[in-house]
């Protein structure tokens, strides 16, 4: 697009002083007005060009756009390895936690015991223990090590430290946007 323009640019100046110094010296038939209208007919050749490869640079930016989307949407999902889920309960009057497909606005964790067939449920407080974590990004190289903390519902902690020293790492993990390399992340007392 800027090539165009600066093209369309460079034959108007051309055809301005190529036309004007014709024109001024009474050279052949050429008048300024007819130069004027000469340039104003090339201004308006240049312009629907212009136009057109700005469309253009429009559709093929939207297509790099589509392409990075279905790219996205072709990922395989990742595979959880986990068995412990956070489920939608129920609470019967003697206090046992019963799993509903209806939004209760009560969780728990399902923890099937598959030596014995038998669930648990344990209600979603919001308690997160830290044991001995380590991260890294690749395998070769951990960047925090044993790492250990917990944190009780409604309780407020802060992470402080300089860039790069492992705040926002430590928060991705709470999420399990990563994966850790060793140690046991647990909610309410459950490993996932």
């Amino acid at each position: 697009m800027p090539v165009n323009g600066n093209l369309g640019n460079i034959s108007y100046v051309l055809c301005a002083v190529l036309g004007a110094v014709p024109a001024l010296n009474n050279m052949g038939r050429l008048t300024l007005g007819t130069l004027v209208s000469y340039l104003n007919l090339n201004r308006n050749f240049t312009q629907p060009v212009t136009q057109v490869s700005q469309q253009l640079n429009s559709v093929i930016m939207a297509l790099a756009g589509a392409e990075r989307i279905f790219k996205l949407l072709d990922q395989q999902p990742e595979v959880d390895n986990g068995y412990v889920e956070l489920v939608n309960v129920e609470q019967q009057p003697d206090g046992t936690l019963t799993e509903t497909p209806q939004r209760t606005g009560l969780w728990a964790w399902r923890h099937p015991h598959q030596a014995d067939g038998t669930v648990t449920y344990t209600k979603l407080e919001g308690d997160i223990t830290f044991d001995d974590v380590d991260i890294g990004y690749n395998d070769e190289k951990i960047v925090l090590h044993n790492i250990k903390l917990f944190a009780t519902p409604g309780q407020k902690i802060a992470f402080v430290g300089s860039t790069g020293a492992g705040k926002t790492t430590i928060t991705n993990l709470i999420n399990r946007f990563y994966d850790i390399q060793d140690g046991k992340i647990r909610y309410d007392g459950q490993c996932q």
